[in-house]
């Protein structure tokens, strides 16, 4: 199985937060791989951004890799 991330460690991304946009960095990737009842793997990937001095966890689809993506994607 091979594995690719969205994002990179120490990456610059933006998601929203109280309705304006805002530029957090990568700290920590974490990929969870699991096993169903069916035997089909499902792979989950987290990320933990920090903003002044705050971490908080996202989802690939929750940030994105720059401004113009972002605003690309609450209005396209």
């Amino acid at each position: 199985m091979i594995i690719k991330t969205k994002f990179e460690l120490e990456q610059e991304v933006w998601t929203m937060q109280c309705n304006k946009p805002i530029k957090l960095i990568v700290d920590t990737i974490q990929i969870f791989i699991c096993l169903d009842g069916n035997k089909n793997l499902t792979c989950n990937i987290e990320y933990t951004c920090l903003y002044n001095n705050c971490a908080d966890k996202f989802r690939e689809d929750e940030i994105y890799a720059t401004k113009e993506d972002l605003k690309n994607s609450l209005f396209g």
